[in-house]
């Protein structure tokens, strides 16, 4: 490993381990705080306030730093008193309120993703003040109102050490699905004879802090073990996997074709991918893939004829309230239409509509029209779906923030994903070859379908995929965890 990682660590108090003052005892070899936000009996349920949010990623908008890893400790709080609380005041169970608490999570991971990919989630540590059987805590230490909202719980130490070993497994599952990494000292702290924290860590006193040094040697030795997997999970992904890519050309004489929707309708049958999908499949359609400006259906209604079932997902509502026309006069009944921006969380966001033609994008433009509209997940669209065959993601610009909305969707159906290459503005480029990128990383096997002006263009085949330019792709990107099925397609090995 080269250099120490750059990391931005915030949570509630027992993050105040990273402060400057202490820095001289988290000294390693693996990583280096260079921003910490700490803030006293503040939740992961407290998360579904705004201005919560916005206090931990503060500094993650703010820092001038490149940033490798983003930190979060919160849930201790949570665990202690708070849960217990909300269970209490809602007459609602531990894992109603469990999981409320790791949406929020969740949530807040998701948002800083538009900053650094590389996530490290810290499960609160299980208690080390023993409570009395009344629910008491021994002593009076930290803040009046934490101090008096802990005695207020009427748990046993054994009680609200299992909802903290709770709270941890779902803080996995919820990793596990997003790709964040979670990193514990619990396995240390916990004495799997009694159930609780070892003798040698429980605290006789009033505080409900590990011992500072205690706190950042056993910290400091797990965020570098998780760091250090992943980097070496990385390396591995990247020595392993197969080099290659798949091409599968469409020739083209673009002196003889005029127009761009001249290009694209001339050769839809082979843009838009319906031989990846049969007559059982349910695709998610998410934009409409420029059709619409000359009020053209032709992509979607080859997915309707190829599928059993086809979600849209579509921001501007001028194209919804065509389709919807259009399946209505048609007697269309295996459609289902979303008229919501699909995004990595659910919010509301600027959406640029153009006046001339039924297309938009996120963003905001000073002469332009700009909306607010809310958005979506693909989490959600698919969440009461018996299965997802395909995706084809025609949102530009968006499909990198769809893609991360959309990791519990994809480990559990697997579908294979889309990306057109219709446009020639960078802004749309760029994302979606970061999306790309983020897919084969993800296991799947990428292939190109693309137009190419055999006299005027290079072949692309050769060419690293970081040298790209808009001008070598017109056409789509489809990901599959089934290589055979691009070989069976016509698609074939390029060197890249």
């Amino acid at each position: 490993m080269t250099g120490l990682k750059k990391v931005i660590i915030v949570g509630d108090s027992h993050s105040n381990i990273w402060r400057p003052g202490y820095r001289k005892l988290i000294l390693n070899n693996t990583f280096t705080v260079v921003e910490n936000t700490w803030a006293t009996s503040k939740t992961a349920q407290g998360l579904a306030k705004q201005e919560n949010l916005n206090i931990f990623l503060k500094k993650l908008r703010e820092t001038k730093e490149d940033i490798d890893y983003f930190i979060i400790q919160l849930g201790e709080v949570d665990c202690a008193y708070a849960l217990w609380s909300r269970m209490n005041r809602n007459g609602t169970t531990k894992e109603t309120e469990v999981d409320f608490a790791i949406k929020q999570l969740e949530n807040l991971a998701i948002n800083a993703r538009k900053y650094t990919d590389k996530i490290i989630l810290l499960s609160p540590i299980i208690p080390i003040i023993e409570a009395y059987k009344e629910g008491t805590y021994r002593g009076s230490h930290g803040h009046i109102q934490g101090r008096e909202r802990r005695n207020e719980i009427k748990a046993t130490h054994k009680e609200r050490t299992d909802l903290c070993l709770l709270f941890e497994r779902k803080l996995k599952d919820m990793a596990n699905i997003n790709g964040f990494k979670v990193a514990s000292i619990n396995h240390i702290l916990l004495d799997k004879t009694t159930g609780l924290i070892k003798k040698q860590y429980m605290n006789l006193g009033d505080s409900w802090h590990l011992k500072i040094k205690d706190s950042i040697r056993l910290w400091v030795n797990e965020i570098s073990k998780t760091i250090e997997r992943d980097i070496q999970e990385t390396r591995l992904s990247l020595n392993s996997r197969e080099k290659k890519m798949f091409f599968k050309y469409i020739p083209v004489e673009r002196n003889k074709i005029s127009r761009y929707n001249d290009l694209y309708y001339k050769n839809i049958d082979l843009l838009i991918p319906v031989d990846f999908i049969d007559q059982e499949s349910t695709v998610i359609c998410c934009g409409a893939r420029g059709d619409l400006c000359l009020k053209n259906l032709s992509a979607i209604t080859r997915f309707l004829k190829a599928a059993k079932h086809v979600v849209v997902v579509e921001a501007d509502s001028r194209n919804t309230k065509t389709i919807e026309k259009y399946t209505q006069d048609n007697k269309i009944d295996n459609i289902s239409i979303i008229n919501k921006v699909i995004w990595n969380n659910k919010t509301k966001l600027e959406f640029i509509s153009l006046q001339n033609a039924t297309s938009g994008r996120v963003g905001s433009a000073k002469d332009k029209p700009t909306k607010v509209l809310k958005t979506t997940t693909l989490n959600t669209v698919a969440k009461d779906l018996e299965r997802v065959d395909l995706i084809d993601l025609t949102i530009n610009g968006a499909e990198l923030n769809a893609i991360h909305g959309a990791r519990r969707m994809m480990k559990k159906h697997s579908p294979d994903i889309s990306i057109a290459f219709l446009g020639r503005s960078d802004y749309m480029f760029k994302p979606r070859m970061e999306a790309i990128k983020l897919l084969e990383k993800a296991g799947y096997h990428i292939g190109f379908r693309v137009t190419k002006d055999l006299k005027r263009e290079k072949d692309i085949r050769n060419k690293p995929i970081e040298t790209w330019e808009i001008k070598d792709c017109h056409g789509f990107a489809i990901a599959t965890k089934d290589r055979d099925k691009l070989i069976r397609l016509g698609f074939e090995e390029g060197s890249n």
